[in-house]
């Protein structure tokens, strides 16, 4: 493992977590920060070194956008770089405007300084981004690693997941493997098997401006998951138990896919997939299974596809964002898909991201043994540390979230929490956040009325000494 596990107080406001330049997370260690960065306060952004890639461009990645538009932009217009033209080619529809420019192994997106706020949800949305490392091996020309790990990676994959490792797609991030996977079955629904590229790039468009087919989003979601169906096409949102709902519209119009999460994020709650099987039949399933982990749930025993961000368990590290896309090779729509991926898929996934990938995950199921015990035993003693029967810990595999009665506790509590703070989870070191006010701050309302509070805090468990890490709670605690 590259860092060293500590439980020391957390690291001061802006600070990167871990402590590298390719660092995923930042640290937040107040509650005032989190809601200042949200609202865009100086205080904060201005100390952070960084943040998570997708959501707050990396130092080096705005120094290659600001490269790119020295090189291309006219007076009024700005620049974002993607890995490829195909990529390219979607925001530039996305945006509805804009240019495309090869600038030394990327495409610069032109665009006009109105269409800023789009291009970045294109960015953040589709998960096809730029790496820092990426960018900065571009802005030095230099070249990134011949020695690819990408195989082997695959086959540990194939191996975690009882898939074969020729169905086990790499991507840039967790969040580029569900962009895939929605224009995959948009593209397979309008197109047939026979699907190319260009057709499945008309799939989305068509899926966004004509609102022709719908997906459904099963129980509460991963902000970006909503969002590419919300933004990119037509849905429907249902409670995860609402089947008779979900029976009323499968069996009125076509649907898609389906897509969830197992465990669903935040609360933890768990879909009862043979049970969901009986009301949608044969309607493509996509399941998310970053949080459970392959140690905990087979997808792929109920998913048609089954998406993972390898940024969280799998990396453990928090230096590199990947993802992966798994094709169930029992699936009545396997060959439909299998064509168009290997006939259509780019391999987006930097080599020199991939390295890193590559040493991360060898610790992986040391690590994700120590994380579940660790969890198991540290949601046990907090349940038998609260005495307010208002307070709810809720536990699946490295998750806990907690909700406390009210947000004055939720803000004590987290305040004086002395582990580290900030976006993302999965890594081997104790990492906390209030959840709902990351993701959902724009709209906590809607998020209230799925029964997810703003002031619920989600615990991403590590691989610390567990004694410490119960004395550091309990001190907590008690302090409420």
């Amino acid at each position: 493992m590259k860092t060293e596990i500590s439980i020391k107080n957390n690291p001061p406001l802006g600070a990167a977590l871990p402590d590298s330049p390719h660092a995923v997370s930042v640290s937040l260690p107040e509650w005032a920060d989190v809601v200042g960065y949200e609202e865009g306060e100086a205080r904060v952004l201005n100390a952070m070194q960084l943040g998570y890639p997708r959501f707050v461009y990396h130092p080096k990645v705005k120094e290659l956008f600001a490269a790119c538009e020295k090189e291309f932009s006219k007076e009024g217009e700005f620049a974002i770089a993607l890995p490829s033209k195909k990529i390219a080619k979607l925001c530039v529809d996305y945006c509805n405007s804009g240019r495309i420019e090869q600038f030394k192994t990327v495409f610069a997106v032109i665009l006009p300084e109105a269409a800023r706020e789009k291009a970045k949800q294109f960015w953040q949305h589709s998960g096809f981004i730029i790496s820092s490392r990426q960018a900065e091996n571009i802005l030095k020309s230099q070249q990134p690693a011949t020695n690819s790990q990408q195989p082997q990676i695959k086959k540990h994959l194939a191996k975690l997941a009882n898939a074969d490792a020729d169905d086990v797609y790499l991507y840039p991030s967790g969040m580029a493997a569900i962009f895939a996977a929605y224009l995959l079955v948009n593209g397979m629904t309008r197109e047939g098997a026979q699907a190319t590229e260009g057709k499945a790039i008309e799939a989305a468009k068509a899926a966004r401006r004509l609102s022709a087919i719908k997906t459904i989003q099963l129980g509460f979601p991963y902000v970006d998951t909503l969002k590419i169906q919300q933004r990119f096409g037509a849905h429907e949102f249902i409670g995860y138990d609402d089947y008779d709902k979900l029976q009323e519209i499968v069996s009125r119009e076509t649907i898609s896919a389906i897509f969830t999460e197992y465990p669903l994020n935040p609360l933890l709650d768990l879909v009862d997939f043979a049970k969901l099987r009986e009301f949608v039949g044969e309607t493509p399933l996509i399941i998310d299974d970053t949080l459970s982990t392959w140690e905990n749930f087979r997808a792929l025993d109920f998913a048609d596809i089954a998406v993972t961000s390898l940024t969280k368990f799998y990396s453990g590290i928090g230096d590199v964002l990947a993802g992966c896309l798994i094709l169930n090779k029992t699936s009545p729509h396997y060959a439909k898909f299998k064509q168009i991926l290997d006939t259509e898929y780019e391999n987006l996934l930097y080599q020199d991201d991939a390295e890193v990938l590559y040493e991360n995950g060898q610790g992986y199921e040391k690590r994700i043994k120590i994380i579940n015990k660790n969890a198991k035993d540290l949601a046990e003693f907090l349940n038998n540390q609260i005495r307010n029967p208002k307070t709810k810990i809720l536990n699946f595999g490295g998750i806990i979230s907690i909700i406390l009665e009210n947000e004055e506790q939720a803000i004590k509590f987290y305040d004086n929490l002395e582990v580290n703070k900030g976006p993302s989870l999965g890594t081997e070191y104790t990492l906390a956040c209030p959840y709902t006010l990351l993701a959902h701050y724009r709209e906590l309302d809607w998020a209230a009325a799925q029964n997810v509070p703003a002031h619920l805090i989600r615990i991403s468990v590590g691989c610390e000494d567990i004694e410490k890490l119960k004395q550091k709670f309990a001190k907590d605690l008690a302090s409420i």
